[in-house]
């Protein structure tokens, strides 16, 4: 492979942030629709299940990305049969476990929501809606791990095109349910599921009819490979998990002094964020493959070139993103809500909750370095204390001295403090790698 950095850069991070941002916004794009077409309860029913259907999708990451690492370190290092094995074990796994997602969504949903919720109402939304996700699980699963593995053989753009098209496919489907044939909450769920197994789909085809260096093959494991695995996703599986543990309790707290309505705030607030965070997210995420092939091949002066135009193009984007939300903020807002009040109420909380940007790329940036050189325990740390140590006795603290305006405020504080993790961490490992 051909070491020129900068082009290099440009031509593994655009793809794949075009690539993360459709898929962002196909997520965004339902809470677009439901809120302008259905309303604030139905907003808030997305709310409060969101976080439960992110922790389900927690383990699938830790695999894609655990098994990405390991993929690319082998085929960097001209092990292809390993990488192959590794490739179809992986596989094999996410489907087996999205088999028992779908059995205990389908037999303990209701259950749960009923147990967790007390409007009858938000819990008729919430079990249709998640039930959707269940009945898919098996398919919409893989989508997600098919974009790492083309990534890592060469395809990003492949894999942008086919999140685009599911993208295009969502929107189209949410205006045709909700807004033509007027369906309710469900089918914004359906509408996501339907596009996403198109794009698992799609995903596969390269790897069964294409000429990549990954094929499905006989599966290959040992213990210390997935313990590797395990080691390597460790810090996304944890991310997910914590973001989503703190968003049901922020849901939780936001109930008791909010009402839904401000849980249905935090859901617009989440949507925009995700929208804007994948775009710093996406950026590290289409480069580690590469920093991970050089890795591999021992040629550490061309990881530090990567690491150096990654944390430049991550601050960048950050201050961009923090300008866009800070003062774009009001034309954003309008696509989700029809609604006056809620829309004043949401531009208050997204003004407070926009410097959160100044510090959140540089935890972003530094985890997916660490998880790209296999110091997964680095990343472990500083995700734990960004989403979920840090957040919860800030969340408690501020939300008693400045009500609702201290649960938007929580994300800026925590990442604030864990950017110094960060930092110490990144000093030593650059320090080992010199």
């Amino acid at each position: 492979m051909d070491f020129k950095p900068t082009k290099l850069f440009i031509k593994y991070a655009f793809p794949n942030m075009i690539s993360t941002a459709f898929i962002s916004f196909y997520f965004t794009v339902d809470t677009i629709f439901v809120g302008q077409m259905i309303g604030t309860k139905a907003l808030g029913a997305m709310g409060l299940t969101m976080p439960f259907i992110m922790i389900s999708f927690a383990l699938i990451d830790m695999i894609a990305v655990g098994s990405s690492v390991q993929i690319a370190l082998r085929l960097g290092s001209g092990r292809f049969k390993q990488a192959c094995g590794i490739f179809s074990f992986s596989l094999m796994s996410v489907f087996i476990f999205s088999c028992f997602l779908f059995l205990f969504g389908i037999f303990f949903i209701e259950t749960i929501t009923n147990y967790l919720i007390y409007d009858k109402e938000l819990v008729v939304l919430a079990s249709q809606y998640t039930k959707v996700f269940a009945l898919f699980c098996p398919v919409i699963m893989l989508c997600f791990m098919l974009d790492n593995y083309l990534r890592i053989c060469k395809k990003p753009m492949y894999s942008m095109c086919v999140n685009i098209f599911v993208a295009f496919v969502n929107v189209v489907l949410d205006y045709i349910f909700i807004v033509v044939l007027g369906w309710g909450l469900f089918s914004a769920a359906l509408a996501t599921c339907i596009g996403l197994s198109l794009g698992t789909l799609l995903g596969f085809a390269p790897f069964v009819f294409g000429n990549l260096e990954l094929k499905i093959s006989k599966a290959f494991i040992n213990l210390k490979i997935i313990k590797n695995i395990i080691y390597n996703g460790s810090s996304e599986f944890l991310t997910n998990i914590s973001t989503s543990l703190f968003v049901i309790v922020a849901n939780a707290l936001l109930l008791d002094i909010a009402g839904v309505q401000g849980v249905a705030i935090l859901e617009v607030i989440f949507a925009i964020n995700s929208l804007m965070a994948s775009l710093i997210f996406s950026m590290c995420d289409g480069i580690s493959p590469l920093v991970t092939y050089y890795y591999g091949a021992k040629n550490l002066k061309f990881v530090m070139a990567l690491f150096w135009r990654t944390f430049i193009g991550s601050m960048m984007l950050g201050v961009i993103i923090m300008s866009i939300v800070f003062f774009g903020g009001d034309l954003m807002i309008s696509f989700f809500s029809r609604d006056s009040d809620f829309i004043t109420a949401i531009k208050e909380a997204l003004i407070i909750f926009s410097p959160i940007y100044l510090c959140s790329w540089f935890i972003v940036f530094a985890n997916s370095f660490f998880t790209t050189l296999n110091k997964p325990a680095c990343s472990l740390a500083i995700s734990l204390s960004a989403n979920l140590l840090l957040p919860l006795p800030f969340l408690f603290a501020l939300s008693s001295f400045f009500n609702v305006n201290g649960v938007w405020l929580t994300p800026f504080a925590a990442n604030f403090c864990a950017v110094w993790l960060a930092v110490y961490f990144l000093k030593k490992t650059i320090k080992g790698l010199n």
